[in-house]
Formats: C-alpha cells, sequence, structure tokens
C-alpha cells in the first residue's frame, strides 16, 4: 500500500518507518517529509493510499495541509501526541488516531482497517464523503434562525437537526 509520513520530528518519522517495516509489509513508503508545504506538493504528485499525519507541525499542522489540498483521495492516520483532537480529525474521515509514542499492535490494527477499506471503497468515495462531512457541519446560511433546512443544508439528512426538521428518510416513510 503507497504511504506518505508526514512529521516535523525526523526521529518519529525514521521510528514510523522502522515499525511499519517491521511489522506492516504490505506498506510501501513512497515519501517521507519532515515540512508540510514540501508534503503538500508531494501528495499531489506521489498519490499515496495512505498518509501517516502529525498534527502540531510549524508553518501548516495537519488540519490545514487537508484543508489546503482540497480533495483528500487517500485515508488517513493520525499519528500525534495531543488526544485532544481527535474529535476534529474523524471529521476529515481519519481511519485511525494513535498517540505517541505508537504501540506496535495499535498500527498493525490500523494498518488491517487500511487494508480493508482499501479492498471495500474506491478512493474516490473519501472525497465524496469529506465533502459529505464539510456539508453537514457548514454554518447555516444567513436569515435561517441558525437551522439547517434542505435548501442551505444537504438534499437528505439521516437525523433530525436542531431545529426540528425530520430527516428525508423519516419524512418518506410517513409520506
Amino acid at each position: 500500500m503507497r504511504t506518505i509520513i508526514i512529521d516535523d520530528e525526523p526521529d518519529n518519522v525514521k521510528l514510523l518507518a522502522l515499525q511499519l517495516a517491521r511489522h506492516c509489509p504490505q506498506v510501501e513508503i513512497v515519501g517521507q517529509f519532515t515540512d508540510s508545504p514540501s508534503a503538500l506538493v508531494a501528495l499531489k504528485s506521489l498519490r499515496p493510499a495512505l498518509v501517516f499525519l502529525d498534527i502540531e507541525m510549524p508553518m501548516l499542522n495537519g488540519f490545514q495541509l487537508l484543508e489546503q489540498l482540497g480533495e483528500v483521495p487517500f485515508q488517513i492516520v493520525f499519528v500525534t501526541a495531543y488526544d485532544q483532537y481527535a474529535i476534529r480529525a474523524f471529521r476529515f474521515s481519519a481511519l485511525d488516531y494513535l498517540l505517541k509514542p505508537v504501540d506496535t499492535v495499535d498500527l498493525v490494527n490500523a494498518m488491517k482497517r487500511a487494508e480493508q477499506a482499501t479492498q471495500s471503497v474506491p478512493p474516490q468515495a473519501w472525497s465524496a464523503q469529506l465533502d459529505l462531512l464539510r456539508g453537514w457541519y457548514a454554518a447555516p446560511a444567513p436569515g435561517s434562525g441558525g437551522c439547517l433546512t434542505r435548501q442551505n443544508g444537504p438534499a437528505s439528512r439521516s437525523r433530525p437537526d436542531d431545529c426540528g426538521n425530520e430527516p428525508d428518510s423519516v419524512r418518506r416513510i410517513r409520506q
């Protein structure tokens, strides 16, 4: 599986690469980066299937890097020393969230999930999933009273919103 490692700490990049080489033979590391701008350029050209991404980095943090990239046609495993970013990471469709120092068992399990996801979901679907999440968490339109509606929110909902609007699936059942 074509993989890129992005972390501003060179020792962490080397350690993760070593763990992957020893315990995850299916991984082909196609890039190792210690600065976000270089990684951003490489992500566009190297076309990885999986990216191990640190969050706290100078210039662009992991989330800013993904936002700058726009389309995310790969799976993401966040690797960080901070647990407070987990919810935000999963809003970026993170496959996993590993805390440093990375436990080998957790790493192997993340790779198993990556392989399963790669077999079941085409890379283009990850980008579509991210777009859906961005739309779902987008701010409501001006004049909507703070409520999302069919006109300014996603075309389909699977849960009610805080303004009493029914999900489309419930509305269809009642009709």
